[in-house]
């Protein structure tokens, strides 16, 4: 059966009914709990606003007594936000009418029209104070309109169009009063009258109640037994992720256009497990991960090297580098300060060096990439295909300079440090262990001794073209030679083809 095989489902669209929280998102529980906790950081806004007025009471009279009627709009606000959701609660879970729906709105009635009169009591109290501020700068331009000798001069005609503008100010300024002197009257005849059932519900998104379906009879359609171009391709990325190479070695094209399967019986064969196994990922990869072909070593052999050097039919496991994300968790796991934490935010790209989370909490946009994980093929905002692995020299500079190995080299160090004393063979043994998950050879354990005595080595480091290029300085046995040595091993160490390769 052919990559790129005709499609045979249907698409049957048949309407969908919706959950409660598509159609009133603002009434899941986490949006109730982030509405009350707003309204409660606001009223502790305008409670810490008059405590600071209190004390500046004297110098601005006005300011406080402004403060104070803000403090008690956030006081009746909050009181009705609370209110108006226990009603709601009460309606979705019993419905109207019951004695206590009643009581909870009026209750709910009760605090809103409480809220209305704080509200209309301090828009009351700014147009009075608007009021007597524009009749002091009427009498003011007047008073400047008497002292003049020639009226007809600039500065009095300048005047006198001050005077005009203070009388408009002034006249715009009563009205402005009177109405609030009436939405005043109104709030506070309300807010004395009998409590009653009418109260006003809080302003939330409401959706339709049923779908058109038409997304679910399109997944239906896409991961349909009929259809196994769908199942193909996820094992084909699959085969990818873990071989560094997919069956089919186009993965952004499985039709005719595309590379033919290198094995097609057995991406036909895997698509097959994987729709029987109810589209299960976690069977897939244990099955891969335990498969005889995913536990074969990386070790070249000459003749099939002279076969297949391509090693396109898999004699051996393939050997590749580290995806970015695991080059950046790995110095922080072996620095001992990887934060497991499941969930959460995404974490701003700026904090890539510094923050502890795993790299797969970092955002990343077109603009917002990490330079670390940028440096190592990190992932592309552009397609999500397969990754391109490439080698320049920012990498290894990374590996050794940038502040996110520096800072889990000294951390590293100060453990290794503590199990292994002034013993340098005994750390070099347990750096090797602890960043590579090998022992050193006896070349390489004789190579760290002599840098560590202070001697310049420039020598290829196993044969890995990773270079221990730096000389002590300080007089040999010195603590902070012996340190500084022990660091810059580390580090050496973080560059080692090993650390960096999976085989």
């Amino acid at each position: 059966m052919l990559c790129g095989d005709k499609l045979k489902p249907k698409l049957e669209v048949t309407p969908v009914s919706l959950s409660k929280n598509a159609a009133f998102p603002d009434k899941r529980d986490f949006v109730i709990k982030d509405t009350i906790a707003a309204s409660e950081q606001a009223l502790t806004a305008a409670r810490q606003a008059l405590e600071k007025a209190k004390a500046e009471a004297e110098a601005k009279p006005g300011q406080y007594k402004e403060r104070e009627l803000e403090a008690a709009i956030a006081e009746a606000k909050h009181a009705a936000v609370v209110a108006t959701i226990h009603v709601e609660e009460l309606e979705d879970r019993a419905g109207k009418g019951t004695d206590e729906w009643k009581q909870a709105a009026r209750e709910a009635g009760t605090r809103q029209r409480a809220q209305a009169l704080a509200e209309a009591q301090l828009g009351h109290y700014k147009a009075t104070a608007a009021l007597a501020d524009a009749q002091s700068r009427l009498d003011e331009a007047n008073k400047k309109q008497l002292a003049d000798a020639d009226p007809s001069s600039e500065p009095a005609k300048a005047r006198k169009a001050a005077a005009d503008k203070a009388t408009k100010d002034l006249d715009a300024a009563r009205k402005k009063t009177e109405e609030a002197e009436k939405a005043l009257a109104k709030a506070d005849e309300a807010a004395k009258g009998e409590p009653t059932t009418d109260f006003k519900p809080r302003s939330t998104a409401t959706f339709p109640a049923t779908s058109t379906g038409r997304r679910l009879a399109f997944a239906k359609w896409i991961a349909n037994a009929d259809n196994p171009l769908t199942a193909r391709v996820a094992m084909n990325h699959l085969w990818l992720r873990h071989f560094g190479r997919g069956i089919v070695a186009t993965p952004e094209d499985l039709g005719a256009s595309g590379a033919r399967p290198s094995h097609p019986a057995l991406l036909d064969w895997m698509a097959s497990e994987f729709m029987a196994s109810g589209w299960k990922m976690k069977t897939m990869h244990r099955m891969l991960v335990t498969s005889s072909t995913y536990r074969m070593s990386s070790t070249p052999e000459e003749a099939n090297q002279k076969v297949d050097p391509d090693n396109v039919a898999l004699w051996r496991m393939p050997s590749r580098r580290m995806e970015a994300e695991l080059v950046r968790d790995n110095l922080l796991y072996i620095g001992g300060s990887l934060d497991l934490t499941m969930g959460g935010a995404d974490i701003d790209n700026a904090q890539g060096l510094t923050s502890k989370r795993r790299s797969i909490y970092l955002r990343t946009a077109a603009e917002k990439e990490v330079e670390f994980l940028k440096i190592f093929d990190g992932p592309s905002v552009n397609e999500c295909y397969q990754r391109r692995p490439s080698v320049m020299p920012q990498q290894a500079l990374a590996l050794a300079n940038s502040e996110l190995p520096i800072a889990q080299a000294k951390l590293l160090l100060a453990k290794l440090d503590a199990a292994a004393g002034r013993d340098d063979t005994a750390f070099i043994n347990t750096a090797f262990r602890r960043i590579l998950a090998r022992m050193p050879t006896a070349d390489e354990t004789k190579l760290c001794l002599e840098f560590f005595r202070g001697t310049s080595v420039a020598a290829n480091f196993d044969g890995t073209a990773r270079v221990i290029a730096v000389s002590n300085p300080a007089p040999t046995g010195d603590a902070n030679s012996r340190s500084h040595a022990r660091e810059n091993l580390i580090r050496v160490l973080f560059n080692h083809s090993d650390f960096l390769t999976i085989r």
